[in-house]
């Protein structure tokens, strides 16, 4: 699914007015608000430097809920390792991170994205229209952050399964090996859920109307909510394999756009339509996963009451409802892709209609008749 995410186009359009904005006014804020998240974090970083803010510093900026874990292996041999549990103080790391990712989503677009069409325009001679140019930020944002989703998924994984793709270790063992994640896992979550939330402050920065917040609002929420669900409920394994899944299908599709743009055509063509047989596979590979995870394997160890001390979510009614979730949301997703296919195709056989009409019914032209001709008559 496509959507616009921190779209900047004001850095690629000439200022008319030289005089800068008054001081905490809102185009002050919008213009110049990668500097001011700069500065938050500056802010918080400094807690470090003394004793008394150190602890709250501590609370924004690192995990929280580490603990060490003691294991025995199959020789009898100790083994010490450290990991995270899910808590409420997550609420806060994740809001510092949301701040991170409005500065890092401006740093790229100033200092990459921009450049880069800049130089395409230039080389190629090509001429971008603001509705493509809004579409060229668009894919180039979402093209890094799938790109990264995808690496930080598959280095997540690596933990779990190891040196063989063992899927029950989707779901065996849960609570206890699945409450506990490694550092890496944590974070990644904490990242996701601060990229999407980023998109609310970035409706205020780009200035976006109504319909255009109603438009992208809904797949934001689908993201957060899945997300969230899949962090505090423990079921971390299978919600980072549908990400990867959801990772490497906007790369691909975003990749294409980008390069369909900038009028690489048959570089984009070929992407789309690799993109169109991945994005059917996944969404068939999606929905058979979810349904061995939740209705076959965590039903092995169901229990009928949740149990929050430690970390037990697996009753019936979440574990349906979790399938039922990713059941609905891979068939909504399929089927926006088949009503865009099926217009594009519906759209071609009323041009090509047209040109058949026009092509059959042509006027016969008239002829002349000479002055000769018309006496013999």
């Amino acid at each position: 699914a496509s959507f616009s995410m921190g779209v900047e186009t004001r850095r690629l359009i000439k200022k008319t007015n030289k005089n800068s904005p008054p001081i905490l006014s809102h185009e002050f804020v919008i213009q110049n608000h990668g500097d001011i998240t700069s500065v938050i974090l500056m802010i918080v970083f400094l807690g470090f430097m003394w004793q008394q803010t150190s602890a709250i510093a501590q609370v924004f900026v690192l995990p929280q809920y580490n603990e060490t874990i003691n294991k025995t292996t199959a020789d009898n041999q100790l083994v010490i390792s450290e990991g995270f549990r899910v808590g409420l103080r997550d609420v806060f790391t994740v809001l510092f991170y949301t701040v991170a990712c409005v500065t890092v989503h401006a740093v790229i677009q100033e200092y990459v994205i921009d450049k880069l069409i800049k130089k395409i325009c230039r080389d190629s001679k090509l001429s971008v229209s603001k509705t493509k140019l809004v579409k060229l930020n668009e894919s180039g944002q979402l093209f890094v952050f799938w790109a990264y989703t995808l690496g930080h998924a598959i280095w997540c994984m690596m933990d779990f399964f190891q040196s063989q793709t063992d899927i029950t270790k989707l779901w065996l063992d849960y609570p206890e090996e699945h409450r506990v994640m490694p550092l890496r896992t944590k974070f990644f979550f904490i990242v996701q859920l601060a990229y999407w939330l980023h998109s609310f402050p970035e409706f205020y920065l780009q200035k976006y109307k109504g319909e255009e917040m109603k438009e992208r609002t809904t797949p934001i929420l689908i993201h957060v909510a899945a997300i969230s669900a899949g962090y505090a409920l423990n079921f971390n394994r299978i919600t980072l394999v549908l990400l990867a899944f959801e990772a490497f299908v906007g790369f691909i599709f975003h990749a294409a756009r980008f390069l369909h743009i900038i009028e690489c055509k048959n570089t984009s063509q070929k992407l789309f339509r690799v993109f169109n047989i991945v994005f059917v596979i996944s969404r068939v590979v999606e929905t058979l996963l979810a349904a061995v995870v939740f209705w076959h394997g965590f039903k092995v160890n169901e229990t009928p009451f949740i149990d929050i001390a430690e970390g037990n979510f697996n009753t019936s009614f979440i574990r349906l409802n979790a399938l039922f979730g990713v059941v609905v949301l891979q068939g909504y997703q399929f089927a926006l892709f088949a009503l865009f296919h099926f217009g594009r195709i519906r759209e071609s056989w009323s041009k090509k209609a047209k040109k058949s009409q026009s092509t059959t019914i042509t006027p016969t032209p008239k002829t002349t008749k000479t002055k000769k001709e018309k006496k013999d008559e």
